[in-house]
């Protein structure tokens, strides 16, 4: 079992296998995550005009850009997890 890391945007708590490969942006429009999985990317963004998204972007060809919610965290591969933290 790998070491788990955790990394927060807004209001959610993001906790991801340490041995995913990840980097991290911030500027003054939006911050956020990328994960590098077997030459797919999952970037979860928070801006701070239109919220949170979340882009992937598969190595088959398949690209999707949809608000990042509960709803949505069935998106998020194997070894990521999300739960909300903050309701308000």
């Amino acid at each position: 079992m790998s070491e788990r890391r955790t990394f927060v945007l807004d209001k959610y708590l993001i906790t991801y296998d340490s041995t995913i490969k990840v980097s991290t942006f911030d500027n003054k429009w939006y911050y956020g995550i990328i994960f590098y999985i077997n030459d797919s990317k999952y970037e979860l963004i928070h801006n701070y005009a239109l919220g949170n998204r979340i882009l992937i972007n598969l190595r088959e060809g398949w690209s999707q850009d949809i608000p990042f919610k509960p709803s949505t965290f069935d998106f998020l591969p194997l070894g990521i997890d999300a739960e909300e933290i903050c309701t308000t």
